[in-house]
């Protein structure tokens, strides 16, 4: 990944960065034996998924550090759907607050979601409502009705 930005908030550093994805950080101080954690903070600029292996190796000892970068941008075609399915007790316990903060919950995920995502609502107490037979777009008309779910006969979707 190309480096933009490289520096460390703890400890004076020389860098020198012999391509664009590759760096090569030293102490400034290499007389002084630093006496706290050393932190590294760096930068990466890219308009797709990257990926990075950072590594350091003393004689027969080493270790690694896989990473994959995030693009700066996503687009919602670039999102791979997703498909949430909410189960929620609805059960005596749940009354109050505790039903209430889950239903908001839901609702935050909910507004999360993109059109391409799928998702179902199920609500259980003794018996089990479903809001629909099959996971649903996450459309505004779709997740609109999950309101309807809090009011309907307690029966599972599809039987009467």
């Amino acid at each position: 990944m190309p480096l933009i930005a490289l520096n460390s908030p703890t400890h004076e550093i020389e860098s020198f960065q012999p391509g664009a994805g590759k760096a090569i950080v030293t102490l400034k101080d290499q007389a002084t034996i630093p006496n706290k954690d050393f932190s590294l903070k760096y930068d990466v600029a890219g308009q797709q998924i990257e990926d990075a292996l950072l590594f350091h190796r003393t004689d027969n000892e080493g270790f690694f550090t896989f990473i994959l970068q995030p693009p700066q941008r996503v687009t919602i075609e670039d999102v791979t759907p997703k498909e949430l399915v909410f189960v929620l007790d609805t059960s005596g316990s749940m009354g109050g607050f505790p039903i209430e903060k889950a239903k908001e919950t839901m609702m935050l995920a909910l507004e999360g979601m993109y059109p391409h995502d799928t998702f179902n609502v199920i609500l259980f107490s003794g018996d089990t409502k479903i809001l629909f037979s099959d996971p649903q777009p996450a459309t505004l008309e779709n997740i609109s009705k999950r309101k309807n779910l809090w009011r309907a006969p307690k029966v599972m979707a599809g039987q009467r």
